[in-house]
């Protein structure tokens, strides 16, 4: 079963490709979009890496309650450094 070109996956791939310091027309990352255009579960999975990356961002510069931070230490006995 062919997979039809994905724009999400095609931009996301750019950005693996840059962190792997590929440019997106060198082999290896022509490769991959090679693959992504006929597997339909490694798109599944890197549309899932996709939305948790922007997720973690989104949670990442949230600021937690003192009182809630204190008591999730608290709880897990753990010293705060």
């Amino acid at each position: 079963m062919e997979k039809t070109n994905n724009n999400k996956c095609h931009h996301f791939l750019e950005q693996i490709c840059d962190e792997l310091a590929e440019d997106i027309n060198s082999p290896l990352c022509q490769e991959m979009q090679e693959h992504l255009n006929h597997c339909e579960k490694c798109c599944t999975s890197l549309e899932s890496m996709r939305i948790t990356v922007k997720l973690f961002k989104q949670i990442y510069n949230q600021k937690v309650p003192s009182d809630v931070d204190k008591k999730l230490w608290e709880k897990l006995g753990l010293d705060k450094h």
